[in-house]
């Protein structure tokens, strides 16, 4: 379990990866950099993002999922993020 800072309320937020694969060298690389999170509350990491994009807020619900990427200054950063909402068996994704 990470915990992630929001810049503007200095919040702190516990994420986890989704998985924690059998990692080669190549994309233990990766991984230092580019992170795919889920969290229980979007909205510190990509408001901003969400609605340069698409004009709202984001969704108040779960399921978040955020992709970070580490800058130069080791700043971890939200640069993806997708929605899912379930529907009955099934689950719709945007975002």
């Amino acid at each position: 379990m990470k915990r992630l800072f929001s810049k503007k309320t200095k919040t702190q937020h516990s994420v986890k990866p989704l998985t924690t694969p059998q990692r080669s060298e190549a994309a233990e690389s990766v991984a230092d950099f580019l992170q795919i999170v889920e969290v229980s509350d979007a909205a510190p990491f990509i408001a901003a993002l969400f609605r340069r994009r698409f004009g709202s807020e984001p969704p108040d619900f779960p399921r978040h999922f955020i992709a970070l990427y580490r800058n130069g200054d080791g700043q971890w950063q939200s640069v993806g993020y997708v929605h899912f909402t379930r529907h009955k068996h099934d689950y719709l994704c945007g975002g």
